[in-house]
């Protein structure tokens, strides 16, 4: 293989051969009038350079299906820009897959090579341009010749060249059939029984038939998602009537307002890990609460309660003077005397038993009071913790995140409320100066992770937005936003909200004592309109609405335009490609062979499986470090 195959690229090999065929199909047509045998070189040569064109067609298609105009430019032009464009080589290396692309390569190698030896076996005929006389057709001169100038060439080779051209299209052309093939959606029909290989999945009588597919490492990750769910929705809980009830010893409550910032990426090994931001706009009536809004930076660390009475529970037993009634829905909150390492030991954790004489009322803290508790200048790096027993019992232990580092460190000590940085405000900036192609998808595989963890929680509603998800600014380059991706929610035991800049529309709430800041959408209106525009699922509807407006690189005006968003999802561009568009159209029709009820664990699978996994081997197949 010559140097030159080794350092082009799939797109610009492409380009030379359309230059070395057309250039000798214009010879061939002229030499074809030499004889028979010249004819009919010429005849076989149109027809594999016509496929050769077509499959051309057919790859570029899988990179930019939506610009028909521009596909046609290059195929009547080897010398278009296009050629050598670094992003439309990126997109077809996306579509090709990063195993396939080696392997086009070397078939398109060998068709330039065809086409090349071709031209040395045809060379003979050079030697007739300088007999034609002045003013005389060139297919005249040569019909003139014909029979006076014998020319040498061997017609077995040229026979031998045209059908390892031949070969070598075919085998060009089943590779990327089979790229095509693998970019659409698994939903297609079985050759001999005529059924969807969806329907025949969903048919199995449980979850392990298709578990099984997963890899370790997926199921690992996918095994996370269910812990987490629990978790944040029995923190959000508990931070609801902790800052949201009035104090037992006050008939008033004094007002209230916090602003929580949940990270996206919370993890469940043995304990669940969750980041927070609180944003804290006093605790008491301000004049003006947004300039004096400070944020707090937290640590949770949730822990499953399976039964508070066990005395073999060495880890975290049950206060010795706790009562055995005790009102539902209650909170217990307690904090450290002295500096510890987490976790924090049964001495440090003392119960909150009202009336007890063991514990000085001095050393208790309440929930909404853990703001100038975290600014302490003496404060434990473990703050406390508040337990919960509702449906399931949870333990949340706040840590000083100043105190634990871990991948927020530079937003844990650079960030404040002013860094709040929306996605809408990301998706106003050109695709080429905000994030690169890798980076995107992980900004979408980043979100359709979050809608399996978060989904059916309060902090992320049946329907959502662009505006429910933000990020903190940390640096100069966009890139490092995508480590502060979160949701937010406001709680609050104001009767009405008081103005926020900081905390994007769209929050949902139906705790009791919580501020809605948008209006719960009527829920048999919702079902009608669901029923009219064929909606299946709210919340991947509202997921592909997300990831279409990722893929276009910008937002949509009226997102609520159902049959706008349609058009859009099938005929408008994508910078990301034909298979991220794909995947966009599974998430709004939530065609994934398992219902529409994602609180099944089968529809849950199937989204990561044919999403969240999907989405990571094309970042696999992009990263910069595998070039």
């Amino acid at each position: 293989m010559d140097p030159l195959s080794i350092t082009t690229s799939v797109l610009a090999l492409l380009g030379i051969c359309i230059k070395t065929y057309s250039t000798l199909g214009e010879k061939l047509k002229i030499f074809r009038h030499y004889s028979r045998e010249a004819k009919r070189i010429q005849t076989k040569h149109h027809c594999q350079a016509h496929i050769f064109r077509n499959e051309i067609h057919h790859l570029l298609r899988l990179a930019c299906s939506d610009d028909e105009s521009m596909i046609e430019e290059m195929l009547d032009d080897g010398e278009h820009l296009q050629w050598q464009s670094t992003l439309l080589q990126r997109k077809l290396r996306l579509a090709l897959g990063k195993k396939g692309e080696g392997k086009f390569k070397d078939v398109i190698e060998n068709i330039r090579t065809s086409f090349s030896e071709l031209q040395d076996d045809l060379k003979c005929f050079d030697s007739l341009l300088g007999r034609q006389r002045e003013g005389e057709k060139m297919k005249d001169t040569i019909r003139r010749l014909r029979g006076r100038v014998n020319l040498a060439w061997n017609k077995s080779d040229v026979e031998k060249n045209i059908k390892e051209l031949r070969d070598s299209i075919r085998d060009l052309q089943c590779l990327r059939e089979q790229a095509t093939e693998l970019s659409k959606p698994a939903r297609c029909r079985d050759r001999l029984t005529g059924t969807s290989r969806d329907s025949a999945v969903g048919q199995r009588d449980s979850i392990a038939g298709s578990y099984g597919v997963l890899s370790p490492e997926q199921r690992t990750e996918y095994g996370q998602y269910g812990p987490v769910r629990r978790a944040s929705k029995a923190f959000h809980q508990a931070l609801a009537l902790s800052w949201t009830r009035a104090p037992e010893d006050t008939q008033t409550a004094r007002p209230t307002r916090h602003s929580v910032k949940l990270f996206l990426d919370a993890r469940a090994d043995g304990d669940v890990q969750m980041d927070v931001a609180v944003i804290c706009y006093g605790h008491g009536h301000l004049v003006n609460p947004i300039m004096q809004a400070s944020l707090t930076r937290l640590r949770i660390k949730s822990r499953m309660l399976f039964d508070r009475v066990d005395t073999n529970n060495n880890t975290l037993p049950a206060p010795r003077d706790e009562p055995v009634a005790r009102p539902p829905k209650r909170r217990k909150v307690r904090f450290a005397d002295a500096p510890a390492s987490p976790p924090p030991t049964p001495s440090q954790l003392q119960a909150d038993v009202p009336g007890g004489k063991d514990v000085e009322s001095n050393n208790l803290l309440r929930i909404h009071d853990i703001c100038s508790s975290s600014k302490s200048p003496c404060s434990a790096d473990c703050l406390g913790y508040i337990d919960t027993n509702d449906q399931e019992n949870f333990r949340h232990t706040f840590y000083n995140a100043l105190g634990n580092k871990t991948a927020h460190d530079l937003f844990w000590s650079t960030s404040g409320p002013d860094a709040l940085v929306s996605m809408k405000t990301v998706l106003s900036n050109p695709a080429e100066s905000s994030l690169s192609l890798p980076d995107q998808l992980r900004l979408a595989r980043n979100l359709v992770a979050a809608v399996l963890k978060f989904h059916s929680t309060p902090w992320l509603g049946e329907m959502f937005s662009l505006g429910d998800i933000s990020f903190f600014k940390i640096d100069q380059k966009m890139s490092s936003y995508l480590q502060t991706l979160h949701v937010g929610f406001e709680f609050s035991n104001t009767p009405q909200p008081a103005p926020s800049l900081l905390s994007p529309p769209g929050n949902r709430g139906d705790m009791e004592g919580v501020v809605q800041t948008a209006p719960t959408p009527d829920s048999t209106a919702m079902e009608e309109s669901m029923l009219q525009y064929g909606i299946r699922n709210l919340t991947l509807w509202s997921l592909g609405v997300i990831l279409l407006q990722i893929g276009m690189w910008r937002e949509l005006v009226d997102t609520n335009d159902v049959l706008c968003v349609r058009k859009l999802s099938t005929h408008g561009p994508c910078v990301l490609g034909p298979r991220y568009k794909e995947l966009t159209n599974k998430c709004l029709d939530c065609d994934f062979g398992f219902g529409k009820d994602l609180s099944t664990p089968r529809l849950q699978q199937a989204v990561f499986k044919g999403v969240v996994c999907e989405l990571n081997e094309m970042i696999k197949s992009l990263d910069i470090n595998d070039d």
